[in-house]
């Protein structure tokens, strides 16, 4: 494999806590590089869809919680109870 060598601006924080991050996983940015550009070109797309982030608040992040939370099934469960305990478990 012929390697090539080129050059990229990147933030220079960015670009430091991403290296401390990939050397504790084992890799070099360079490596983490050329993984990503394996999957685009494996996948013939980005390998995540890039989204807007947001920075919801606190009080928006509880209240989409409380909500998300509401739509779950909950049931009460005795857990002195054998049959309730084998069931909760069996689910």
């Amino acid at each position: 494999m012929k390697t090539i060598q080129k050059t990229y601006r990147t933030d220079e924080d960015l670009y430091s806590q991403a290296e401390r991050i990939l050397k504790a996983m084992g890799l070099t940015t360079s490596t983490a590089i050329n993984m990503f550009l394996a999957r685009v070109v494996s996948e013939e797309k980005f390998p995540f869809t890039p989204e807007v982030i947001h920075n919801p608040s606190r009080a928006e992040i509880q209240k989409k919680i409380v909500e998300y939370a509401s739509k779950l099934p909950s049931k009460t469960i005795d857990f002195s109870n054998p049959a309730d305990i084998s069931e909760f478990f069996d689910e």
